[in-house]
C-alpha cells in the first residue's frame, strides 16, 4: 500500500474509499476474495486507528458469511469452506472492536451472524437455499455457480439476474433476511421470555452483553478478571468430564458426520 511508504493521509483515505467501492462491486461475484479483502481493510483501519472504518469493514465481512457457506453446496464443499475461514476468531475480533467503540447493537448482530452461520453447518448441515422452493433453489445455485466458478459468459448480467432473484426471494414472508445478517430489532425478540446473556472471549478482554427485554438497549458488562487462557483450561477440563461420561459433544458429532458422509 502506498501509504506505508509515503505516509500521506490522502493515500490512506484513498485506500479506504477503494476498499469500500471494491467490496460493493465485487462481493456478489467473488465472496472468498471479498472476505479476505474486507479482513485486510479492517486490519489496516485498526492499525491506523480508524475505528469507524474498522467496524464497517468487519461488518461487511460478517455479511458475507451466508454467501460463503452457500457457495459450498453440497455438504463436503461447505465444510471445506469452513476449514479455510476462521469464523470464530474474526467474529471475536469484531465484537472486541464493537465493544471498544460502545457499539453493542452491532456486536450482537455480528455475534449472531457468526454463531448462526456456524451452528447451521454443525447442526442442521443445510445450506440456506435448502429452504427455498426447488425451482428457486436450482436457479440460485446455477447463477451462483456460474459466478463463483468464472464460467459465466456475461458475469455482469449473471450477477444482475442473481440479485433480482434474491430481491424477489426477500419479499416473501420469512425470507426477509435471506443471505443477509439479521438486525438487532429482529434479534432482541429472543429475550421475550427472559434476559439473554452473550459472552465473548478474546485475548484483549472478555465481555458480557445482556439483552433484558425486546425493547431495551443492550447492556455491556466487562469481565476484567476472566482471561482467555483460563477459559481454555476450563473448557479442556469440561471436555474430559463429558468424554468420560460418554456424551458426544457438538464438535465430535460434526466430525463424525463429516467422516461418514465422505465415506459414502
Amino acid at each position: 500500500m502506498r501509504y506505508e511508504k509515503l505516509k500521506q493521509l490522502e493515500d490512506l483515505e484513498a485506500f479506504f474509499l477503494n476498499s469500500r467501492i471494491s467490496f460493493d462491486t465485487s462481493s456478489n461475484s467473488n465472496p472468498t476474495a471479498s472476505w479476505k479483502a474486507a479482513l485486510h481493510w479492517a486490519f489496516v483501519a485498526n492499525e491506523q486507528k480508524y475505528p469507524d472504518e474498522c467496524l464497517r469493514a468487519l461488518s461487511s465481512a460478517s455479511g458475507l458469511l451466508p454467501e460463503l457457506l452457500s457457495m459450498g453446496d453440497p455438504l463436503t464443499s461447505r465444510q471445506e469452506v469452513m476449514r479455510h475461514i476462521d469464523i470464530a476468531q474474526t467474529v471475536s475480533d469484531a465484537v472486541v472492536a464493537c465493544v471498544e467503540q460502545s457499539n453493542y447493537v452491532l456486536a450482537i448482530e455480528l455475534l449472531e451472524q457468526g454463531l448462526a452461520t456456524t451452528f447451521q453447518q454443525l447442526l442442521q448441515l443445510k445450506a440456506p437455499a435448502d429452504m427455498l422452493p426447488q425451482a428457486d433453489a436450482n436457479q440460485l445455485q446455477l447463477l451462483s455457480s456460474q459466478l463463483y466458478s468464472g464460467t459465466s459468459k456475461n458475469p455482469g448480467l449473471t450477477a444482475s439476474e442473481r440479485q433480482t432473484l434474491l430481491k424477489d426471494i426477500r419479499k416473501r414472508p420469512g425470507f426477509e433476511y435471506f443471505l443477509h445478517p439479521k438486525p438487532y430489532k429482529a434479534l432482541c425478540g429472543a429475550s421475550q421470555n427472559g434476559p439473554v446473556v452473550i459472552l465473548n472471549s478474546h485475548s484483549a478482554h472478555c465481555d458480557a452483553i445482556i439483552i433484558l427485554n425486546p425493547t431495551s438497549d443492550p447492556i455491556h458488562i466487562p469481565l476484567p478478571d476472566v482471561y482467555l487462557e483460563s477459559l481454555k483450561s476450563h473448557r479442556d477440563i469440561l471436555k474430559e468430564v463429558i468424554h468420560g461420561r460418554g456424551i458426544i459433544m457438538r464438535e465430535q458429532e460434526f466430525a463424525r458426520l463429516d467422516y461418514s458422509r465422505e465415506a459414502c
